[in-house]
């Protein structure tokens, strides 16, 4: 009987991997003026490509934000680029899956169930986002790239991509859509765009810190940018007192100047956007998305007045179960990180550049954005502090001493 239930259940997960997903049609032909202009070919396709006469599927998992199939400047060439792709190999056959990022379940989860029930249908390429890139490398669900590419050694990556391609000193993937904090402001209210919390802080702003990752990520942010440590000598998560106090006293400011806090970012931004509020913290995406041309934005001070923010990625990484797939995946994973086809790409798209391509929006500040941008926190380290920060802003916003609420912080974590 328990093999009969073994079998059926197997059976039934082998049929949810397959039904996941969307098979995109055939490549059609395009020109390559199509895609980015004068696109660089890709490395020799006679090493990676299957014999003549023969086909090989090249599988790709892509989350919906990404479809190739999309009504959007961004999808279009992105299609374009993978038509390319394809047309330059003959043997192969681009099966690309579109996905649902949470709905029934994540990428994360979907590739564990792929990984368990049928390893055959695993992606040979799969974009993540970098928190579920951590946890697939130490699931050993993706393979590191080193000794594939030399891509990620180019020059022309920001700091923060480079280092949100890594996992444990491995690389395991290339970045190609980023994100980060920024500062958002009302440039009626600032003369010139705001470069310290001295001057951001004359007029009173709007903050999530009481819901929102992203806000707890800005605390963080400020708290770095003074040097303050996240781990201790046995890599386990901390506090600093020097870091820390001047952080809070930040937030206590806030509050003195009638800056106020609400539950999510969505309605930290609503309120900005609804003029009452001279400024907000925010996401690189959430700003490039909305099309009103009331705000600008700047890069976020750090408490030294230097440009500080926190930054991530989705990452294209390798998943598949036969490792004589790599080399081919690697490639077009080297084809979509390409300068000529980001830049195409990341003006239409609404991410931040991971690369210092040209960047043609309507927020020219967004370069200095990536340039001053550091990694998030592991996904470890972030869990221990979101709850001990969140609840020492509570209580800086019901008036307690800023001192205290210090030392009971870094206490929390011990």
């Amino acid at each position: 009987m328990k093999a009969r239930i073994f079998h059926f259940t197997f059976f039934v997960l082998v049929l949810f991997v397959s039904a996941c997903g969307t098979l995109i049609p055939p490549p059609a032909t395009v020109q390559p003026d199509s895609v980015t202009g004068t696109p660089s070919t890709p490395g020799d396709s006679t090493a990676t490509s299957p014999a003549a006469g023969t086909r090989r599927d090249l599988r790709v998992w892509l989350p919906a934000r990404f479809d190739p199939e999309a009504d959007s400047a961004a999808a279009h060439i992105l299609k374009a680029r993978l038509d390319l792709f394809a047309r330059l190999h003959p043997g192969i056959q681009l099966d690309i899956r579109v996905k649902a990022e949470t709905d029934p379940s994540s990428l994360l989860e979907m590739l564990m169930l792929a990984r368990a029930a049928a390893p055959d249908s695993l992606p040979d390429l799969i974009a993540l986002p970098r928190a579920d890139l951590e946890d697939a490398a130490l699931k050993s669900l993706i393979h590191p790239i080193e000794g594939l590419t030399e891509a990620l050694d180019e020059p022309g990556w920001y700091s923060y991509a480079r280092q949100l391609a890594h996992v444990q000193n491995s690389a395991y993937g290339l970045p190609f859509a980023g994100d980060a904090l920024l500062l958002a402001y009302d440039p009626d209210k600032y003369v010139n765009p705001p470069v310290s919390w001295d001057v951001i802080l004359r007029r009173p702003g709007v903050l999530a810190l009481l819901g929102d990752r992203p806000q707890i990520l800005f605390l963080i942010g400020l708290y770095r940018s003074m040097n303050g440590g996240l781990l201790d000598t046995q890599n386990r998560p901390m506090l600093e007192e020097f870091a820390l106090g001047p952080t809070l006293a930040t937030v206590e400011r806030a509050r003195l100047n009638r800056s106020h806090f609400v539950a999510t970012e969505e309605a930290a931004w609503q309120e900005f956007l609804d003029d009452r509020a001279a400024w907000t913290v925010t996401t690189a995406t959430r700003a490039l998305a909305d099309p009103s041309e009331r705000f600008q934005v700047a890069p976020l001070p750090g408490l030294n007045n230097d440009p500080f923010t926190l930054g991530t990625s989705w990452i294209w990484a390798l998943a598949g179960s036969d490792p004589q797939g790599e080399p081919l995946a690697i490639e077009l994973a080297d084809w979509l990180v390409d300068d000529q086809f980001l830049s195409a790409w990341i003006n239409q798209a609404g991410y931040l550049p991971t690369r210092s391509v040209d960047f043609t929006g309507r927020f020219p500040a967004l370069a200095a954005v990536a340039e001053s941008a550091q990694p998030f926190p592991s996904n470890d380290v972030l869990a221990a502090l979101e709850p001990v920060l969140r609840e020492a802003v509570i209580r800086i916003f019901n008036g307690e001493p800023v001192a205290g609420v210090t030392l009971d912080s870094i206490e929390a974590l011990k």
